[in-house]
């Protein structure tokens, strides 16, 4: 069912429906680019920040709401700032030289 439901979702998307031309648009604007530029990169670094900060613990984790919430949270910043510093220096200059 749960196909069944995408299918019937992204079918008309595909095919080019008139109907869904304005929704088009906006999934096809310019602004999504770098949006999906930083979450690919959060989504690539974030894992590695969270193992380097695991495999390095002397001890186990002790697990509390807080504690839980304060280290996704500082892991999720600190990849949003490391892929954004990463698309400012490195991905945005190589993308300006290949156009």
């Amino acid at each position: 069912m749960f196909i069944i439901g995408w299918v019937l979702i992204l079918a008309p998307m595909l095919l080019g429906n008139p109907v869904l031309k304005p929704i088009q648009r906006i999934m096809n604007h310019e602004y999504w680019v770098f949006i999906s530029r930083l979450v690919y990169g959060v989504f690539l670094c974030n894992t590695i920040f969270m193992q380097h900060y695991i495999y390095n613990l002397e001890r186990g984790i002790v697990l509390q709401k807080v504690d839980v919430l304060f280290q996704s949270m500082s892991f999720l910043t600190l990849s949003f700032l490391f892929s954004f510093f990463l698309y400012l220096f490195i991905d945005g200059p190589c993308s300006l030289i290949v156009n």
